[in-house]
């Protein structure tokens, strides 16, 4: 007798835990669902959205391109409920991946948050340090309305206008990354990789303390490359070669006061390829 009525009071006390875990679990999604719907109306609240898009560092890019692009990625929601809008959910990297995707001409991208309803986009745009001509070299006479403008890391990244005399060294030769092509199709690829292009850059430069005038370089194939001077004549170098090196030999051909002594001559050619052998042609 006791024992049913000792079944009873347990089966009732389990009962009525059974409904106060209910009630609390019922309570628990409720103010669940409630705060997630709070969290997504204020994440919808004009307050918080980004209204404007200010455009920063931009010359050659209109800032409506820009505008464009930044505006597609803050459009749609997160999992259909948080529009990408909102100032502390914005796609800030997808935004600076896309701007520097979808123009060659910017090389750099960052967002700023200026307040909760601006953000302002800051560009940095590649600037013309040379041309690219083609695969071949040509006169450069020549070569006008076929170049495309290279930066100052060896990237090509816009077509150039045209150009007489030597305002911009040029360079031919196919490039690093593709076998070949002509200027207009290699847009957004390398001449070379960027170490390489700046220890180019500085050995060209140096030319100047020799009173010898580059116009243009070109890559004769994966080894051997080509300096061609102003007046015509040219210089032959190797690739595997250290540059500093081949300034040495070079050096040392001024300094024999060979050049020097048939100033009644052209020259035509002086080939660095072959280590302290050092070849060259004067014009017949």
């Amino acid at each position: 007798m006791f024992g049913r009525r000792n079944r009873k009071r347990v089966a009732r006390l389990g009962n009525r835990r059974r409904k106060i875990r209910t009630i609390k679990l019922s309570i628990g999604v409720a103010v669940f669902v409630v705060a997630a719907i709070g969290v997504v109306w204020l994440s919808r609240i004009e307050q918080v959205n980004i209204k404007t898009i200010v455009i920063v560092g931009n010359s050659a890019v209109t800032e409506t391109q820009l505008k464009q692009v930044v505006a597609e990625q803050l459009r749609g929601t997160y999992a259909l409920l948080f529009p990408r809008t909102n100032i502390l959910f914005f796609p800030r990297s997808s935004i600076t991946a896309s701007v520097r995707d979808a123009f060659d001409r910017i090389f750099d991208a960052e967002i700023v948050v200026e307040d909760s309803q601006t953000i302002k986009l800051i560009v940095k745009e590649r600037q013309p340090f040379a041309l690219y001509c083609g695969d071949t070299f040509i006169d450069t006479r020549e070569v006008l309305g076929q170049c495309s403008f290279l930066d100052e890391r060896g990237f090509i990244f816009a077509r150039a206008p045209d150009f007489t005399g030597n305002i911009f060294f040029k360079y031919f030769g196919k490039t690093a990354t593709q076998t070949s092509g002509g200027p207009y199709e290699l847009l957004g690829l390398e001449y070379m990789p960027q170490d390489k292009f700046r220890d180019l850059t500085l050995f060209l430069g140096s030319f100047e303390e020799l009173k010898m005038k580059p116009t243009s370089l070109t890559r004769l194939d994966e080894i051997d490359f080509e300096i061609r001077l102003k007046d015509g004549s040219y210089i032959l170098f190797g690739g595997e070669q250290s540059l500093t090196s081949v300034l040495g030999n070079l050096q040392s051909v001024f300094e024999s006061g060979i050049i020097l002594e048939r100033e009644d001559m052209q020259l035509d050619y002086i080939d660095l390829r072959f280590g302290n052998k050092i070849y060259y042609k004067f014009v017949d």
